[in-house]
């Protein structure tokens, strides 16, 4: 079962860690691996910069972001 594997102490050494399209295929996970010039991929990556960003501007622990939840249409900060 996916879950079990990405839960697995034995597995997963640091909470964070990339999982590669390699990896993910052997688990079962289905993923669609795009080129780093895809236009889809560099809208992901913009995502990813920003939250990252989002976060550490919110570290002060009055207004500390613990998770940072998003879909298409939403999202929510939780602290």
């Amino acid at each position: 079962m996916i879950a079990d594997d990405l839960t697995s102490t034995d597995q997963r050494f640091i909470h964070g860690r990339m999982i590669g399209p390699k990896e993910c295929d052997l688990i079962g996970l289905n993923i669609l691996e795009l080129e780093k010039d895809d236009s889809y991929w560099e809208k992901i990556f913009e995502l990813y910069v920003r939250a990252e960003v989002f976060m550490m501007i919110n570290s002060k622990p009055e207004s500390a972001v613990g998770k940072l939840f998003m879909d298409g249409h939403t999202h929510l900060i939780a602290s």
